[in-house]
């Protein structure tokens, strides 16, 4: 999954978090890296994702569905994470929320 599919680009409110989505097939993941060794705060623009559900992938721990453009988290110093996008699908060249 992670070396196959798309790749884009998230805008992040801190420049030192990488942060970008890979989809393949019908999965949506939302890849996150911290390259500095101090914790950082940030605020992603995820409004083309709203109504999915992150769901960090190490422990499968569902978190808030994505209700506007900015969602803010905070990754550890030389942190990752790996969220799946629940009910993230695409249409028409965009993405939209599938309801459920």
């Amino acid at each position: 999954m992670f070396g196959r599919g798309t790749l884009e680009f998230v805008s992040s409110s801190n420049p030192k978090i990488l942060a970008y989505v890979r989809r393949w097939g019908e999965d949506t993941v939302l890849c996150l890296a911290n390259v500095s060794r101090q914790m950082q705060p940030f605020e992603l623009d995820l409004s083309a994702f709203e109504g999915a559900t992150p769901v960090e992938m190490l422990g499968y721990t569902a978190f808030p569905r994505i209700a506007g453009a900015r969602y803010f988290l905070s990754l550890a110093g030389y942190g990752f994470a790996w969220f799946e996008l629940r009910g993230a699908r695409t249409v028409g060249g965009g993405i939209a929320a599938q309801a459920r």
